[in-house]
């Protein structure tokens, strides 16, 4: 029979303004402790919790927090450079003007977390959650985040600038003033949220996604979103500037008052798509799959629908456009798999 786990060692009520540098704690459980003006420097936490803690005006350098409980704790003014986290998990957080500098997360979870003012510099966070939380007027510059999901959140203000996201997912979520700016990565998703003026420009996203979700107002600018999937998305006032979407899956989404004049998206999928009062004058469509589309004063002057399978509308609909070699009805089986093997349409399959 085993021994029994030793139970963690209480501090309470207590007030610290001063850390020794060095210092290794482990098995330590704090409880309504006040933490104001202390310098940590080089410190390691394994199996330690705080539990309805302040943390005022306190800097951490170097730290290495292994296994760490925050429960109801506050940190106000508090600023870290080169620390490590490592399967550490926040839960009831509020957090205010803090600054993160080249730190390094890992297993870091986040649960019902209010932040606000955060300044992550050149972070390195892999399998980082956030869950039902809010967070306001947060820069994230510089860094990679690898397998993070920001699930249930509010997001306002936050801004995303030349960082790598690889498996970036933000799902059932509401954000305003989201900005992302020189970003790159794979597999970046917004999935079934409520996005209010979001932005892009010059990002270089692969296997980007909205779908479910409803963006109202925003500007994607000079970036590359090939592949990027908007299906059963609802798009309100977007304007697309400068952008590459080459094979992007449009199937089922509404598009309102969008402005994609000029757009580069060769292959575009739009079955089943509304379009009701856009413009995609000199948009380059060629190979286009808009089988089952609604058009509803839609602009096509000078735009590039060639080899297109524009199925489902009036042949009017797009007379506008250059639709040179287009199918028009799916009568004929032999037609359909000619335009099938000459322009070899999306990765994904039919759905």
């Amino acid at each position: 029979m085993s021994a029994p786990s030793a139970l963690p060692r209480e501090v309470r009520g207590q007030h610290f303004s001063e850390q020794a540098p060095g210092q290794a704690l482990s098995g330590m459980l704090y409880i309504d402790c006040h933490f104001e003006r202390a310098h940590w420097r080089e410190h390691h936490l394994s199996d330690v919790r705080f539990r309805d803690c302040r943390f005022d005006d306190n800097r951490f350098e170097g730290n290495v927090w292994r296994q760490v409980h925050c429960e109801q704790c506050r940190f106000q003014r508090c600023a870290w450079q080169d620390c490590v986290f490592e399967k550490v998990f926040w839960q009831n957080v509020s957090a205010r003007d803090s600054d993160w500098r080249q730190c390094a997360w890992k297993n870091f979870i986040c649960v019902a977390l209010e932040a606000e003012e955060w300044r992550m510099l050149e972070l390195r966070g892999a399998h980082v959650s956030f869950v039902n939380s809010l967070l306001r007027r947060c820069l994230l510059s510089g860094g990679t985040w690898q397998a993070s999901a920001w699930i249930k959140n509010r997001l306002a203000d936050v801004r995303i600038q030349r960082a790598e996201l690889d498996n970036f997912i933000v799902g059932l979520s509401q954000a305003q003033r989201m900005a992302l700016l020189d970003c790159q990565g794979i597999n970046t998703r917004w999935l079934y949220c409520e996005l209010e003026d979001m932005s892009l420009e010059s990002c270089r996203l692969r296997q980007a996604a909205w779908s479910g979700s409803a963006w109202r107002g925003g500007r994607l600018q000079d970036s590359r979103l090939a592949g990027a999937n908007f299906e059963q998305s609802r798009l309100c006032q977007l304007e697309f500037t400068g952008c590459d979407l080459e094979q992007a899956l449009f199937d089922g989404a509404r598009l309102e008052d969008c402005q994609l004049s000029h757009l580069h998206a060769p292959r575009i999928w739009l079955r089943r798509a509304r379009l009701e009062r856009v413009d995609l004058s000199g948009a380059e469509l060629d190979g286009l799959d808009a089988c089952g589309a609604e058009l509803r004063q839609v602009r096509l002057s000078g735009g590039s629908c060639r080899h297109g399978r524009l199925i489902g509308q009036p042949r009017d609909a797009w007379q506008a456009a250059d639709t040179a070699s287009a199918v028009f009805s799916d009568q004929k089986f032999e037609q359909t798999q000619a335009w099938r093997a000459r322009v070899q349409p999306g990765p994904r399959g039919e759905t």
